[in-house]
């Protein structure tokens, strides 16, 4: 899996679980506005299996507390690539 499938994920699962006056634009743009400083990582990736059957296989990604703090960093190294 991929840091923009990853960051693709989090948007999705964003988009259909934040309610929030935005645009997908603006979701591309600034993940933060999806208020992901209070959603576990291990829970989102045990979502990800449990119920779509997807396999997050990136030991470091379970590093991150937050699926914001994830999401910031994959958008960092996005941008340095």
């Amino acid at each position: 899996m991929t840091l923009q499938q990853i960051r693709t994920l989090i948007i999705s699962w964003g988009k259909e679980n934040v309610k929030g006056d935005f645009s997908e634009q603006d979701l591309e743009n600034d993940i933060a506005l999806l208020g992901l400083d209070s959603i576990d990582v291990v829970e989102f990736c045990e979502y990800l299996e449990e119920q779509l059957d997807i396999s997050v296989e990136l030991d470091w990604v379970m590093e991150f507390e937050t699926l914001a703090a994830l999401g910031e960093e994959l958008t960092t190294t996005e941008s340095a690539v």
